[in-house]
């Protein structure tokens, strides 16, 4: 089982998901299992959100909203995570489509 950037971008299609990346460029595809959210337990308790537009309906910005001891600043670190990972994805892109250039030639 493989989640960190599967749960995001999933595998079963081509995206900004590195071993999505990489199973394109060997030509390869491995069978998917597609969830609808994520669940966890904590100290603070059950969390759990479907997967989709952050600002939907039990989406992550209503479980944190709703579970966060700090509902506001909860709020502001998840988009600023989402805003990190945006840059990753983007440097992740390109250095696999520049080493993919590498190879070719």
């Amino acid at each position: 089982m493989q989640v960190g950037p599967s749960i995001w971008e999933g595998l079963d299609r081509p995206c900004d998901n590195p071993l999505r990346m990489v199973l394109d460029v060997l030509e390869e595809e491995v069978p998917v299992k597609a969830y609808d959210g994520w669940s966890m337990w904590t100290e603070e308790g059950h969390w759990r959100y479907k997967f989709g537009p952050i600002d939907a309906p039990g989406g992550v910005i209503e479980m944190l909203k709703g579970n966060a001891s700090s509902p506001e600043a909860a709020v502001k670190e998840w988009n600023e995570l989402q805003d990190s990972l945006a840059v990753l994805s983007e440097v992740l892109t390109v250095t696999l489509y520049l080493a993919t250039l590498l190879e070719t030639h």
